[in-house]
């Protein structure tokens, strides 16, 4: 059952959390700031002319780029802070 929840809220392609988890962690952050003394800081990164990328080199080469930022956007930051896939 764990890994069925698991898989619901990931990105198949690169492991990072989807839209579901993404929107289900802002609005559990957002009653944590509604509370108190809480702040977070909503980053949202967009891959500039990434669709050259799979145009020039290929779907394949682009799911490298893909898995490779999120591995490495998942590596520089800390255990409670949250990286997910909300685009295509």
């Amino acid at each position: 059952m764990d890994k069925i929840k698991e898989l619901a809220v990931r990105d198949e392609l690169t492991g990072a959390y989807n839209r579901r988890y993404m929107m289900d962690f802002l609005t559990q952050q957002k009653v944590l700031s509604d509370r108190g003394d809480y702040t977070f800081t909503l980053c949202f990164v967009d891959l500039d002319f990434f669709k050259r990328v799979n145009d020039r080199f290929g779907h394949g080469t682009g799911d490298h780029v893909l898995k490779r930022f999120f591995e490495i956007a998942d590596s520089v930051l800390r255990e409670v802070d949250c990286v997910a896939r909300i685009g295509g």
